[in-house]
């Protein structure tokens, strides 16, 4: 086994924490774009909210309105969605590989973690 430290789950802290720290990220940016929009809300520019979001959003960060939408999305999936779908979705995001193969991987790892055990497992 390599010095690398795991949680109880199995998984890395440095990927833990990176995740973390991302979504922290993601859900700071939220709240602010939502502080601005509350702001602007009183500004009729004829744009609906939704839009008024993203424009924000991409002024602010620079990102494409693709990746504004797959964040925003992600961040509503914390009220909506388990925390699988909400992992599948970042993984999809941040490997630049499709949701329906991320999620397959995941069940394959799933599917050996059931047949094998984990390192944990005596």
């Amino acid at each position: 086994m390599s010095g690398t430290q795991t949680d109880d789950d199995g998984i890395p802290e440095e990927v833990d924490d990176a995740f973390l720290a991302k979504l922290e990220a993601v859900s700071n940016a939220e709240q602010r774009v939502a502080e601005l929009t509350a702001e602007l809300e009183r500004v009729d520019i004829g744009l609906d909210d939704e839009d008024t979001r993203r424009l924000l959003w991409a002024h602010l960060t620079g990102w494409s309105l693709s990746d504004i939408s797959e964040a925003f999305e992600a961040v509503d999936d914390l009220q909506r969605r388990d925390s699988r779908d909400l992992t599948v979705r970042l993984l999809a995001q941040l490997s630049s590989n499709s949701r329906e193969d991320v999620r397959d991987f995941l069940d394959e790892c799933d599917r050996l973690e059931r047949k094998y055990g984990t390192e944990d497992e005596p």
